[in-house]
């Protein structure tokens, strides 16, 4: 089975900042100075979560809408994490996105946040769509039997019910 290109990207952004001298906070990239640019700048050697995905969206040559909808495919599953992240760290009320994880909680977090995308991700990529396949004919059976029997069924219900109630009725007070 072949990754989904969401897999591949969280990935290669993994991979990217799996060095803790390759990771930053406060800003997408930033330069051998120390300077906050643009993590697809040629001079980034640092990047934070969301840097690390948008600098491998950009390096696989993707670029307008197509890179966008893959920014927010990648997002997501970071965002979902980070509110969990959040919650446990500062209460129910509290709601994290991926860039607080990032710029408040540790490197090690940012890691596993990752990690975790990435198995839930290969998970549902794993879950087929449809269990049933619709292009084949669906067959009923040559006789009404079925809805023979469910029908007699239903009315062996109803006389049950009947009679309990009639027995209800006819107790003594």
């Amino acid at each position: 089975m072949s990754k989904p290109l969401k897999v591949v990207i969280l990935e290669k952004a993994l991979a990217r900042i799996s060095d803790y001298t390759r990771w930053t906070q406060l800003a997408e990239g930033r330069s051998i100075h120390g300077n906050n640019i643009s993590p697809n700048s040629r001079h980034a050697v640092g990047w934070c979560a969301i840097g690390a995905i948008k600098r491998e969206i950009f390096e696989m040559g993707i670029r307008g809408a197509e890179a966008r909808r893959l920014r927010i495919a990648c997002r997501e599953p970071l965002d979902e994490i980070a509110e969990r992240a959040g919650e446990i760290a500062h209460g129910p009320d509290t709601l994290w996105y991926v860039e607080e994880l990032n710029d408040q909680g540790s490197w090690a977090s940012v890691l596993l946040a990752f990690e975790v995308a990435i198995k839930e991700a290969m998970e549902l990529a794993a879950t087929p769509e449809d269990s049933v396949d619709v292009t084949l004919p669906i067959t009923m059976p040559a006789s009404n039997d079925l809805m023979d029997r469910a029908e007699g069924e239903e009315d062996d219900a109803q006389v049950r019910t009947a009679r309990q109630q009639d027995q209800l009725c006819d107790a003594p007070v």
